[in-house]
């Protein structure tokens, strides 16, 4: 038998029908802010650069670097790349494919394998539901994976503002308590003279040495609770341990009711994500009912090379059905799992709405409840100083003791430390409620302008 060659075009031009995006990888550190990014968290890269720059950074500085260097928001990141190249899947399973074959086939008799070589193009036309279910729940996938990345955001705003108010706190008790150590070990000097004159107890020598005690044993837990937070705050920025921080915002209130702050529930991004989870397992339900109906593909080949007694023919195409009768109950299985599954779905989104209702409600009576304790702190607060001033001037008159200005001092670094505490709490709870109703970290927080705790007080509109 004579081997007839095998003859090639010089060229072979194949259209590629299915384009792919090239992937948007989200890099950590990069002190860049790639889009998927920016769109959840409202960071832009110029901030990123800017609080770079900065020598004392301020909490939306220290979030700007937080989304730039940290993990979190990047691993939401890469599930909504994951769900974008599905529906590329998706899209291409409906669209045609081309393929090129190639064969060699022994027969009975022959001295030569038959050979053949073909560009093969296959239209499905129907596989089930697969198609329709897998286009109608793509769009779903990627609104919940978009969610997500935005409420994860805003979680790491709220965990990020704890962590930066905490560690102010603790740095304004540090130098309250250095400063009453400071004035006390002082006094201490000037109390061992005047007891050693006898114009003074003993005793009271030994309360002032009690009181620097217990100084020294404050001065120490606070050291270790504020390298604890700054420890917390380097591992949520990626900033410093010992990086300059700067307070900018004042206490602000809101002038709209509960009620209104509840109904914001539907703005939160992972009540959107919930929702968007039911969309997704109404689509897989589809898709598997669909495993009861046929299968219908159109095949075609045109042949390069064709040995045999077919050499002639150039073409051929074909229609394939497959009809399912019986799968051992495999297709009601599959049904039946992904009716559970969307009714686990509908029970989720039910529960993050009502945990959302519950997360307003409480961050904003403890904002209510802030604001009021910062009144009443601020009060105290100038109690204390006038009460101080007093005793300070009696004690020029060597009408009080030196225990009796201590003890003065002490009440009024007590009134400040607890007034700045009630302040930072303020300031914490004004963005866990922004957070809660699902309008930070990306936009301020309707439906109207907030107050500043000062404008409150004075009551300006």
């Amino acid at each position: 038998m004579n081997r007839k060659p095998v003859e090639l075009p010089a060229f072979l031009l194949i259209a590629l029908l299915i384009g792919g995006c090239a992937s948007s990888r989200v890099q950590v550190a990069d002190e860049k802010i790639e889009p998927s990014l920016q769109e959840a968290s409202g960071v832009t890269t110029r901030q990123v650069l800017s609080a770079k720059n900065s020598e004392a950074l301020t909490l939306w500085e220290v979030y700007a670097l937080a989304v730039d260097r940290t993990e979190r928001l990047p691993q939401r990141a890469e599930g909504l790349e994951q769900s974008y190249a599905r529906r590329q899947q998706d899209t291409g399973s409906i669209l045609p494919r081309l393929s090129l074959r190639g064969g060699a086939q022994i027969q009975d008799g022959a001295d030569d394998p038959v050979k053949s070589l073909a560009v093969n193009a296959r239209q499905p036309l129907l596989t089930g539901l697969n198609e329709v279910a897998a286009l109608k729940g793509a769009p779903h996938e990627i609104d919940q994976r978009r969610h997500e990345l935005r409420h994860e955001a805003g979680r790491l705003l709220l965990d990020v503002t704890r962590a930066f108010y905490t560690v102010l706190q603790l740095e304004e008790s540090r130098r309250s308590n250095a400063a009453i150590r400071e004035l006390t070990e002082k006094q201490t000097a000037e109390l061992r003279r005047r007891v050693n004159l006898g114009r003074s107890r003993p005793s009271e020598m030994l309360t002032v040495k009690a009181q620097l005690a217990r100084l020294d044993a404050q001065l120490l837990d606070v050291e270790d609770r504020l390298s604890q937070q700054r420890e917390t705050l380097a591992l949520l920025s990626g900033i410093g341990p010992e990086q300059a921080l700067k307070e900018t915002e004042a206490p602000q209130g809101v002038d709209f009711p509960l009620s209104r702050a509840e109904d914001e529930a539907e703005h939160r991004a992972d009540v959107a994500a919930a929702k968007s989870a039911v969309k997704v397992a109404e689509a897989q339900v589809l898709a598997a009912q669909g495993g009861h109906l046929p299968s219908l593909a159109l095949d075609g080949n045109y042949y390069l090379h064709r040995d045999g007694t077919l050499s002639d023919v150039k073409w051929d195409a074909g229609l394939s059905l497959d009809l399912p009768l019986f799968s051992g109950g495999s297709v009601n299985g599959r049904v039946r799992e992904a009716q559970s599954r969307k009714r686990q779905a509908e029970l989720a989104h039910s529960t993050v709405v009502r945990q959302a209702r519950q997360e307003i409600r409480a961050s904003y009576r403890s904002l209510e409840a802030a604001l009021k304790e910062v009144e009443a702190y601020d009060k105290a607060l100038k109690a204390a100083q006038e009460n101080y001033d007093v005793i300070a001037r009696e004690f020029r008159l060597n009408l009080v003791t030196h225990l009796d200005v201590l003890r003065a001092l002490s009440d009024l670094e007590t009134a400040k430390d607890n007034y700045r505490r009630v302040r930072y709490q303020a300031l914490v709870d004004r963005i866990w409620l922004g957070v809660a109703v699902g309008r930070l970290p990306k936009t301020e927080m309707p439906p109207s302008s907030p107050r500043s705790h000062e404008d409150m007080k004075n009551g300006k509109p």
